[in-house]
């Protein structure tokens, strides 16, 4: 759908592949499923909270999460919770940590050049995996084979899309894509979706690597060497593009 939506947008070619945390996994592990840990310890993911300028409501219906979060330690040996790297710099949330004694770390910035580098570490930790909304932490801890869950009170975020930058001509107004938002963030939408996914407990949780191998896109894999090429990586292109600089700074 995404190949399919871009081609209509753009007169460049499009090329389908998957995502680029599965060519790292294939470069670490080969073809081979990487390996589980044996210890009952417990990876927490949260949603992040979008900025909005109003972060309160979030803010309250994450500390009814990791009220829950709080409940399991007597299932778990570890609970390690690792929240987005922008969620630290908000004291009203990481008071919520303080206040129910939980711990607590920042995951991998997006200008991180090690960022999956910090993420293989990261899951790592724990053979189990649990989160309170739908993101990539899911498809990435599936493929590393750990037992993953939805559970608790599903997160449902505060968007607003006053400054999205909507190019001429597209097809969607801000209102519909604002709706759209709703639908697929929504409890219904996600318990619809994913109800293999959503359990009471995550202690409960399977592996299910089968689901991430889908949604990460491993059936597009290709070489790490085309997928240089596809993206102008190559030493060839690289190599063109330096010259080209060179020549227009002089």
């Amino acid at each position: 759908n995404l190949k399919n939506t871009f081609k209509k947008h753009t007169n460049n070619k499009v090329i389908l592949d998957s995502l680029p945390f599965y060519y790292f996994c294939k470069n670490i592990f080969g073809d081979h499923k990487s390996a589980n840990n044996d210890d009952n310890n417990l990876l927490v993911f949260p949603a992040k909270i979008p900025f909005s300028g109003q972060t309160q409501n979030e803010i309250k219906l994450q500390k009814t999460y990791f009220d829950y979060i709080k409940s399991l330690e007597k299932n778990f040996e570890k609970i390690f919770i690792c929240i987005p790297y922008e969620d630290s710099f908000n004291e009203d949330y990481t008071k919520i940590f303080k206040k129910i004694n939980l711990s607590y770390f920042t995951g991998a910035s997006p200008s991180d050049s090690n960022s999956y580098i910090r993420l293989l570490q990261i899951f790592s930790l724990a053979k189990y995996f649990t989160t309170n909304t739908v993101g990539s932490g899911l498809v990435y801890a599936g493929i590393l084979n750990k037992k993953i869950s939805i559970a608790g009170p599903i997160y449902v975020p505060n968007r607003r899309l006053d400054n999205l930058y909507i190019p001429k001509d597209f097809e969607y107004s801000i209102n519909q894509l604002a709706n759209e938002y709703k639908r697929i963030e929504s409890v219904e939408f996600i318990k619809n979706n994913f109800s293999n996914l959503i359990l009471s407990n995550p202690i409960f949780a399977k592996e299910n690597y089968d689901w991430a191998y889908n949604e990460i896109g491993g059936k597009h894999f290709i070489s790490s060497e085309k997928a240089c090429i596809n993206l102008g990586l190559n030493y060839r292109d690289q190599f063109k593009k330096y010259i080209g600089n060179f020549i227009w700074k002089k």
